[in-house]
């Protein structure tokens, strides 16, 4: 990496940018290399899983999140892997990737720039004691379970959806699954964690996002995470409360070691006794199909984009609270058509506006 000293057009004062040589990202073929020159880098945000700087590419002026984590050369970075191969409206696009030493080997990844997440969103309204518009509901939970459906084309399951890590990039527990490959059952945030997680399955599939992106919608509408205890038992004690005890067949599918253990029959209260909001018709409908105890019976996140609930968003004189239009939600790719080319009549509107809207809210992205 190459420090220089260059002039701040505005301010006049000296400005320090770096000059590094990168891969090309999302989309890219291969592995050229090209010479990426960015300003300093300002700290962001932290974790155990390392930081993420902002800074502004000196090529186009625009702002860019910098994730660096440490590199271990005995293991593929899964993150990097999924998000080179992902090139879809909904996801956080990887603009370049490289290598850097201080003195550990890092692996930075050059990324679109959020400027807050889902999280932060919701709690401005929680501050002032204000329910997230409907609207806005169907327009963020459409878009992430539109980049989840497409992660699942792909047999990537994303395991850590929550408000934190939408509308920001962090594929950091994403894994391509293989059949017959066990996986580790900690994972993805208590809250949204799905029952076959709870019940300490190895062998779960896609369906656990479908789960976590149900959660989401779900405390979009309450204001609140709609499952919270201090514990993953009681987080499963409290999912049991409202959907009611799985049966025999269906513990079988959420891990066959217990499917022989009895359970007290429970029937549950329904989603309406946890959500403060009097829940319409379709939004009960879709809280009920993504948040199936049986994994094999919750619905499908394309599926899930054709029921009633997205309804608003496909008419054409739907407009945000601002007065502005909706930003453009049917830039399908070809993939997306042929695999749900059964599922487009109903999820598509029935006239397409003739141009295309332009976008005044973030689209949302994972």
């Amino acid at each position: 990496m190459i420090r220089r000293p260059t002039i701040n057009r505005e301010s006049g004062q000296a400005q320090s940018f770096h000059t590094v040589t990168a891969h090309q990202g999302t989309g890219s073929k291969g592995d050229r290399d090209v010479e990426v020159r960015f300003t300093e880098m300002h700290l962001i945000g932290s974790g155990t899983f390392g930081v993420v700087y902002m800074a502004t590419l000196c090529e186009n002026d625009e702002t860019v999140a910098i994730k660096k984590v440490p590199l271990d050369d005995r293991f593929k970075n899964r993150e990097l892997n999924v998000m080179r191969e992902m090139d879809h409206p909904n996801i956080t696009r990887l603009l370049y990737f490289y290598q850097s030493r201080h003195p550990e080997v890092y692996l930075n990844m050059v990324m679109e720039f959020m400027p807050s997440n889902l999280n932060q969103i919701h709690r401005e309204y929680v501050h002032n004691n204000q329910l997230i518009p409907s609207i806005y509901v169907k327009l963020y939970g459409f878009q992430m379970l539109r980049g989840i459906g497409f992660l699942h084309l792909h047999n990537i399951v994303h395991r850590d959806i929550k408000p934190q890590n939408l509308l920001l990039c962090d594929f950091g527990s994403a894994k391509t699954l293989k059949e017959g490959e066990p996986n580790i059952a900690y994972i993805c945030s208590r809250y949204y964690r799905a029952p076959e997680l709870l019940f300490g399955s190895t062998t779960y599939g896609t369906p656990i996002d479908t789960w976590s992106c149900g959660t989401v919608i779900g405390e979009m509408m309450n204001n609140r995470a709609i499952f919270t205890a201090d514990s993953s038992i009681d987080v499963l004690v409290r999912i049991i409360k409202c959907i009611g005890s799985p049966s025999k067949e269906e513990m079988a599918n959420l891990n066959c070691r217990y499917s022989n253990i009895p359970l007290t029959n429970h029937t549950g209260t329904g989603f309406q006794k946890i959500i403060t909001k009097k829940l319409s018709t379709p939004a009960l409908e879709i809280l009920t199909k993504l948040l199936r105890m049986d994994p094999t019976t919750r619905t499908s996140p394309y599926a899930a984009l054709a029921l009633p609930f997205f309804n608003d968003l496909r008419r054409p004189d739907t407009i945000l609270p601002s007065g502005n239009p909706l930003p453009q939600l049917f830039d399908w790719l070809e993939k997306e058509f042929i695999v749900n080319s059964e599922l487009i009549r109903d999820i598509f509107p029935q006239q397409r506006k003739s141009s295309t809207s332009t976008v005044l809210l973030p689209s949302l992205t994972l």
